[in-house]
C-alpha cells in the first residue's frame, strides 16, 4: 500500500508584494537560519545597508534544533 502523499505546490504561495521587496533595505532586521540559508544575503544588508543581523547555527542535530 502507498502512502498518502498530497500534491503540494513547487513554489509555495507568497506574501510579499514588489513594493516590500524594494524597500528591504529599510527593514528593521534580518535573520538566517545559517551561512548556507541567508547569510549572504543577511552580511550584504548589514554591510551596505546597516540592516542588523542574527545568524543561527545550521539546525543539524539535537544541540541547533
Amino acid at each position: 500500500m502507498r502512502p498518502l502523499i498530497l500534491p503540494r505546490p513547487r513554489f509555495p504561495d507568497g506574501g510579499t508584494t514588489p513594493k516590500e521587496i524594494t524597500d528591504i533595505a529599510n527593514s528593521i532586521g534580518s535573520i538566517s537560519l545559517c551561512k548556507h540559508a541567508g547569510g549572504a544575503a543577511a552580511k550584504y544588508l548589514a554591510s551596505k545597508h546597516k540592516v542588523p543581523m542574527i545568524s543561527g547555527a545550521c539546525p543539524i542535530g539535537v544541540a541547533n534544533t
